[in-house]
């Protein structure tokens, strides 16, 4: 682990979050495009995440403010590869518009990890607080 990432982030209690796993994908595509889009998500549910943070080896590697969830077709991502975004199987999968978080929330969790018992556990997706 690098440096930094041995430490557990501290979350508010009341903080809704959305965890996503993208240990296979962020390298190649970048974080922002890996956390945002292709998952099997409740959009109504995931809209109320305060901050969607991107998880690759139980480390945060990025952390987002999504403004909208849309269903994962290239209408709403036209700026994704046909090679990456595999248009012919995203049924029942969304994806998010949005931005990194300040730097005053980036500061506080990236490069943290997430506590243990938030592990992923088959699902590449995990609410926290909900």
């Amino acid at each position: 682990m690098g440096k930094g990432m041995e430490e557990v982030a501290v979350f508010p209690e009341d903080m809704k979050l959305l965890l996503v796993c993208v240990s296979k994908t962020y390298e190649s595509i970048g974080v922002y495009h890996a956390a945002r889009y292709s998952w099997k998500i409740n959009p109504a549910k995931a809209q109320e995440a305060q901050y969607v943070m991107a998880v690759s080896m139980g480390a945060i590697v990025g952390v987002f403010e999504a403004d909208e969830w849309f269903p994962a077709l290239k209408t709403h991502f036209p700026d994704l590869t046909p090679e990456y975004a595999n248009w012919h199987k995203q049924e029942k999968r969304f994806g998010f518009i949005g931005r990194s978080a300040s730097k005053d929330v980036e500061q506080l969790y990236l490069d943290k990890c997430v506590p243990k018992e938030w592990g992923f556990r088959g699902n590449p997706v995990r609410y926290v607080n909900f």
